[in-house]
């Protein structure tokens, strides 16, 4: 498939398999050995849909190549939906519900270089 917006993952989920456009996940939490997706369910509606996968959140970087960026040992983002990067080290995000994400200390300054020096989304 050509375009990103078309682009898609199968997460398995409560018994069944879920189709997840990668253009809809805002962004992935590790919970333990798996992942928590976070995913917009239409540009109308103020809600954000949680689904939960059996892999770790590693699984899913080579899946999901530049269009997500690790900003904490537990968070990775869609860049789609980055909006700023706030002094006290927390990201904050164009979703329904203006999600704020810590940015770990590590993570701080590679973000904030890619920010600057990156591709525009």
């Amino acid at each position: 498939m050509s375009n990103a917006d078309e682009r898609f993952v199968l997460i398995r989920h409560n018994g069944a398999y879920v189709k997840l456009y990668i253009s809809t996940i805002v962004y992935l939490k590790a919970k333990g050995s798996s992942t928590v997706f976070h995913v917009k369910e239409n540009d109308k509606a103020a809600e954000i849909r949680i689904y939960s996968s059996g892999y770790n959140i590693g699984y899913y970087k080579h899946a999901f190549g530049n269009l997500f960026y690790r900003i904490h040992a537990a968070y990775h983002i869609n860049l789609t939906y980055f909006d700023y990067l706030c002094f006290n080290h927390t990201v904050v995000l164009k979703d329904p519900n203006r999600t704020k994400l810590p940015v770990g200390r590590t993570f701080y300054s590679k973000l904030l270089k890619f920010i600057k020096t990156g591709p525009t989304i």
